[in-house]
């Protein structure tokens, strides 16, 4: 491995003499102290799953093994081994295998009742003049680019923002497991110039992809109420609610063959193009900071 230099937007990939290899590593924040409280450890298995995942899928890898990381503030043997349990059924939805782990217990640095939960995901394919052609696709997109969005599973949050969420009265919709985009985008690889992962940041992640001479504009039409709902008791402005919550689409894909994307996903929809400008996104009109 020494002397390698990994690339990457979403996740990081290097190529080797006969294939690229793809990693990524992802948590599910303080999402997982709803789902321990309200909800139910399968649901927070697959935001584990879909928050790694559909990152490294954004590089156009096919996930094939994961491990995980969970750290508790005390030894609790019998929920370390349904998080494990949960997460290996989720895993294998996907034909992803689960490796192995580590489990740590830290009294004197988590407070009582804290439970951390990350994993890392691991891929790799061997046509590398195919991935080389998705990447240096990326790289050269251009105005008048169609932006689709995918929506989330229900009204879900996906599982970014939570720490603004913890100061409200409990929702349903605070559990409800983040979609697994991956087996879709896998299939769309031909048609998507990129995938955007809606995550940590919002619609800024749209500006990881743009060249200085691009800008990205996206109409979102169809919020689900559960964001304004919650917009309305954290006091957000729409620009910090857009560059904080996905507003109901977790995925974002530019193409050029709307009807490809649209038969593959069931239910991605339009929500603008990518237009002259200097690197900048702008959602419903609102220019987003830098990210």
């Amino acid at each position: 491995m020494n002397g390698l230099e990994s690339e990457g937007i979403f996740a990081q990939y290097h190529y080797e003499k006969d294939r690229v290899i793809g990693h990524s590593s992802d948590g599910i924040g303080s999402k997982l102290i709803f789902h321990l409280k309200y909800g139910k450890l399968e649901d927070a298995a697959q935001d584990l799953v879909a928050m790694n995942l559909d990152d490294l899928s954004c590089e156009y890898i096919l996930p094939s093994r994961f491990w995980d990381t969970i750290c508790m503030w005390n030894d609790d043997l019998r929920l370390r081994d349904e998080m494990v349990d949960s997460l290996r059924k989720a895993l294998k939805l996907y034909d992803v295998v689960l490796m192995g782990g580590e489990t740590a217990s830290l009294p004197h640095q988590l407070k009582e009742g804290s439970v951390i939960w990350d994993g890392m995901v691991y891929g790799s394919e061997y046509d590398i003049g195919r991935h080389r052609f998705f990447i240096d696709r990326r790289g050269s997109i251009d105005k008048g680019l169609l932006l689709y969005a995918v929506p989330d599973n229900g009204e879900s949050f996906g599982s970014n923002g939570f720490t603004f969420l913890h100061s409200i009265s409990y929702r349903k919709e605070f559990t409800v497991p983040c979609r697994v985009y991956t087996p879709q985008m896998l299939e769309a690889r031909d048609d998507a110039w990129f995938f955007a992962h809606i995550t940590g940041g919002g619609y800024r992640n749209l500006e990881r992809i743009l060249p200085d001479n691009l800008d990205a504009a996206v109409e979102l039409r169809n919020i689900p109420d559960i964001f304004k709902n919650v917009q309305d008791k954290i006091g957000f402005s729409d620009k910090k609610m857009f560059e904080t919550y996905h507003m109901g689409s977790r995925l974002v894909i530019g193409t050029k063959n709307s009807g490809s994307i649209m038969r593959i996903f069931g239910d991605a929809f339009a929500i603008g193009e990518l237009r002259e400008g200097d690197g900048k996104v702008f959602v419903n009109g609102v220019k987003l900071d830098h990210y």
